[in-house]
């Protein structure tokens, strides 16, 4: 922008970056949950290093449990410790209404 003056020059903006550690801390604050319905969404990709000891293959499925409610992945055939495993499936979780104290003994 023109002015009388010459031209105006924004001030430098600060870098405000978080450290891990206070970036770790934002993620796990506790917030105050309302009654209401909610969903768990869940993707699960991929795994690996999959295995029983003794054993030279296994049957891996993922299984989720979300108030008291569960959801499982399909089963994967025959895989062998240094096989990767990919599921790429999203597992939903519904959990009907909650109220804050049920959510809080959760």
């Amino acid at each position: 922008m023109m002015f009388e003056g010459g031209e105006e020059e924004a001030a430098p903006e600060e870098n405000k970056e978080e450290s891990p550690a206070e970036e770790a801390s934002a993620g796990s604050q506790v917030v105050n949950m309302k009654d209401g319905d909610y969903l768990c969404h869940v993707l699960v990709e991929k795994g690996k290093n999959i295995f029983l000891d003794g054993e030279d293959t296994v049957d891996p499925m993922v299984r989720v449990i979300f108030n008291m409610k569960e959801k499982v992945t399909a089963a994967k055939n025959n895989i062998a410790r240094s096989t990767q495993v990919k599921w790429d499936e999203h597992l939903f979780i519904e959990s009907g209404f909650l109220k804050q104290s049920e959510i809080e003994e959760a």
